[in-house]
């Protein structure tokens, strides 16, 4: 596992140094041009993934930083990141001191239109993204078609279960999501004992877990590796795994275009952002060049090969993904009221 991650990773940090990550000679920086105190905040609880993650990079972006910078790491709010996003969006200073390192579930609950969100990804500026893969999951032999009922198992409306649910719909499948299911080991329990029929896995074990349960469980599709330019691609971790509209195309039933498979792909997207280092969107040009060779060096020296990485223009174009026009927005939030129940209060 480790030497395909280690690949994946390099092509991503290539494609994203094409697009202008470069080194910032240490010479050349101005010592009153650049914060000596820089914040992290971290969109999450104290001691959560999140919050340890951010510590594993800290070393690193120290690294990469003008001389005798100081970074201070803030914990704050939740898991799904929305209290710790508003406040960064009503805290963050416009001079490049403060970072914030945000999950995927944030994404996931403005797309929603969560009424607790005070925040607007579209005006982030991304320093680097570390996304993870995921795989719609059925028992060995099973098949989903067009006009059949579907039961999956989610986590609730606004969930990474989300882009399993929408994008089966989209296929032509009657979804019907079977809640309450909250990790992996109780999702794939309930798919052997047939309480359901499809489940969304997610994360770097997840192709390693699934070869163990060959005969049982298989793939029938991956959600995709999210392009800048708005496709879906197939994981290179699971080259032989087609995505769901390679699936969709082999039975026959593509996937129509339109509104609704623009939010199916920011949902997918967002399924699979792991998190993201962004910076306010009004900051100096050349505090941002710092930050994105200071990530540059903190990949490179502090994070797991096993880890998916995009850096400064990749990771803007992913970001960019998450934030679709106003019409799949409409489509998005109609379709969770109408075949979820969602309202914007909550679930």
């Amino acid at each position: 596992m480790t030497d395909p991650g280690c690949t994946r990773r390099r092509l991503l940090g290539g494609l994203a140094l094409l697009g202008g990550v470069f080194a910032w000679p240490r010479g050349l920086l101005a010592a009153d041009a650049f914060p000596h105190d820089v914040t992290i905040m971290v969109a999450g609880p104290v001691g959560g993934v999140l919050d340890q993650a951010a510590h594993a990079m800290l070393p690193g972006l120290v690294a990469g930083l003008p001389p005798n910078t100081a970074i201070l790491r803030r914990p704050v709010g939740g898991l799904d990141g929305v209290t710790g996003a508003n406040a960064f969006m009503a805290q963050a200073t416009l001079d490049g001191g403060t970072a914030l390192l945000v999950p995927g579930a944030a994404s996931l609950a403005w797309l929603a239109g969560d009424n607790r969100v005070h925040f607007d990804p579209s005006r982030w500026l991304a320093v680097l993204a570390s996304t993870m893969p995921g795989f719609l999951v059925v028992r060995d032999g099973a098949r989903i078609e067009p006009g059949k009922p579907v039961r999956v198992a989610s986590q609730g409306a606004v969930s990474p279960s989300l882009a399993a649910l929408l994008g089966l719909d989209l296929l032509g499948a009657h979804v019907h999501p079977v809640v309450g299911i909250t990790d992996a080991e109780a999702a794939l329990a309930a798919l052997g004992h047939g309480t359901v029929d499809a489940v969304l896995l997610r994360g770097d074990g997840t192709i390693a877990r699934l070869a163990s349960l060959q005969g049982k469980f298989r793939p029938l599709c991956t959600l995709g590796t999210p392009q800048p330019g708005g496709d879906l691609t197939r994981d290179r971790l699971a080259p032989t795994v087609p995505t769901l509209a390679e699936y969709a195309a082999s039975i026959g039933n593509p996937l129509p275009r339109g509104p609704k498979y623009d939010a199916w792909l920011c949902a997918a997207s967002a399924a699979q952002l792991r998190d993201t280092l962004v910076l306010p969107s009004l900051i100096p040009a050349a505090a941002v060049a710092i930050w994105r060779n200071a990530a540059s060096t903190a990949v490179s020296d502090s994070l797991s090969s096993s880890v998916n990485i995009m850096l400064a223009s990749a990771a803007s174009a992913l970001l960019r993904a998450l934030s679709p026009g106003g019409a799949a927005l409409l489509e998005l939030r109609t379709w969770l009221a109408e075949q979820l129940g969602w309202r914007p209060g909550g679930p």
